[in-house]
């Protein structure tokens, strides 16, 4: 499963990516990938089972700047309940 969103980085582009999420089935990987959900992966989040409330990760990107169209793809237990993504955002 993936989301893909256009995203301006700017010309300093981001060095981290934080998301909020709650009600965790399974454990997932949240990979950030620019322009296809198989193009060039700039950061992963690990998110853990288990979590019914909400709750901010954090991970450190790379190889990013300008406008890309961003890729959130989810790999986690198939045919299990993911999580819910609250909100997202990439840190300077």
């Amino acid at each position: 499963m993936n989301c893909r969103r256009i995203v301006d980085f700017g010309s300093s582009g981001a060095s981290g990516f934080t998301a909020s999420v709650s009600e965790a089935g399974s454990a997932t990987v949240i990979e950030l990938r620019l322009d296809a959900a198989d193009g060039q992966l700039i950061g992963s989040l690990q998110i853990p089972a288990a979590r019914t409330e909400a709750a901010k990760y954090q991970t450190k990107v790379t190889g990013v700047g300008g406008v890309h169209d961003l890729y959130l793809v989810f790999n986690g237990k198939p045919a299990s309940k993911l999580f819910k993504l609250h909100s997202w955002r990439f840190n300077q």
